[in-house]
């Protein structure tokens, strides 16, 4: 009989309910199974999106452009899945709120990976009691190294292998490295061609997205229809609310292309609240904050560097307000920050090509 493989899909740039996920599944498993879950293996790498993780620091970017630290970037300011730290571990410190310490993460580094399966299997094998392992990649051949190390046998018989149960948070392409899948091209319109319509459904209200919007209303000019988040919320209205959503984009389905979204309104504390979206972030995190807890630190210092060394290190600076207030540049499409500068792109390839491993 085939081992169950169980798994979650991680949004590559850290956005998500974790770890309430992976509780979840590991506390279901382990009531309907009687099975505990060894480890929870983190590979948030998604290369055609151009997230890699390098020195288990996660990055978001392009090799042409450069890279920058996943925390510097607008998908940390998210309303509701916001973080500040871009070192993996760091980031599994901060979700689990000290649950689970930076410390105590298992990393396989590049360099790892790089050794060989059997170098991946060796980390793997001792693993129990549901430690965190969290993965760097650049390319896919990275994934596949991984898939085969949690493959291998090595030199456990088949009753020691059954008993090792890991739990996967995953970026996008980790399934397909796991079951052995050719990368594809992505679908052309011509592969879409005479089925219809599309639907398309948009849920963050980052600017990017955004911007992903209005370049397919322009290009495509879809129908859209509105969930209002209030109505969904209200007993009374929800069911009659959604009935008429759906009755709609099946409607239009038949013949065109069909836009589902929330509307750009931020719902705090029972209230509907209209907010520009490069400032949702700003009012989500003020309205989370528990008295005499530490300020979130900002995205970035002087000098376009990230705060991720001194959250690390626990420098007080690292308490230290923005020193600017979130705006949006002149031409409205991506988050300033008033005084503070901007990150700066950074290559994490650079080093690797120096040392001859990528």
């Amino acid at each position: 009989m085939n081992e169950l493989t169980t798994s979650g899909v991680l949004d590559s740039t850290l956005r998500g309910h974790f770890p309430l996920k992976t509780d979840t599944i590991a506390a279901c498993l382990a009531e309907h199974s009687g099975r505990t879950v060894d480890a929870v293996v983190i590979v948030p790498a998604f290369g055609e999106a151009g997230r890699i993780t390098v020195g288990d620091v996660h990055y978001a970017g392009t090799a042409a452009d450069g890279f920058m630290p996943v925390g510097d970037t607008e998908f940390a300011k998210d309303a509701t899945f916001g973080y500040a730290s871009s070192d993996l571990r760091d980031w599994v410190e901060e979700k689990t709120q000290g649950r689970r310490r930076a410390a105590d993460v298992i990393a396989l580094t590049l360099d790892v990976l790089r050794a060989g399966p059997a170098a991946v299997a060796d980390v793997l094998r001792p693993l129990t009691g549901g430690h965190t392992v969290i993965v760097d990649c650049v390319e896919e051949d990275d994934l596949r190294i991984l898939a085969l190390g949690l493959d291998l046998d090595l030199d456990l018989d088949l009753a020691e292998r059954a008993s090792k149960h890991l739990l996967y948070r995953v970026g996008p392409p980790f399934v397909r490295a796991r079951i052995g899948q050719e990368v594809r091209a992505a679908l052309t319109a011509d592969d879409v061609a005479g089925i219809g319509g599309g639907l398309v459904i948009v849920g963050s209200h980052l600017a990017l997205t955004t911007r992903q919007l209005d370049a397919l209303r322009e290009r495509r000019a879809p129908t859209e229809v509105e969930i209002d988040v209030a109505d969904v919320l209200d007993d009374v209205r929800r069911d009659k609310h959604l009935e008429a959503v759906i009755c709609e984009a099946v409607e239009v389905l038949a013949t065109g292309n069909v836009v589902i979204g929330t509307r750009r309104v931020l719902v705090a504390g029972g209230r509907r609240r209209v907010v520009p979206e490069h400032r949702a972030a700003r009012v989500h995190r003020h309205r989370r904050r528990r008295p005499g807890s530490a300020r979130r630190p900002a995205a970035a210092v002087r000098g376009g560097q990230g705060r991720d060394h001194l959250v690390r290190r626990r420098d007080p600076r690292a308490l230290d307000p923005p020193r600017g207030r979130p705006r949006p540049d002149a031409a409205g499409d991506s988050l300033a920050l008033g005084a503070v500068r901007r990150p700066r792109a950074r290559n994490p390839l650079r080093r690797l090509r120096r040392e001859r491993r990528w």
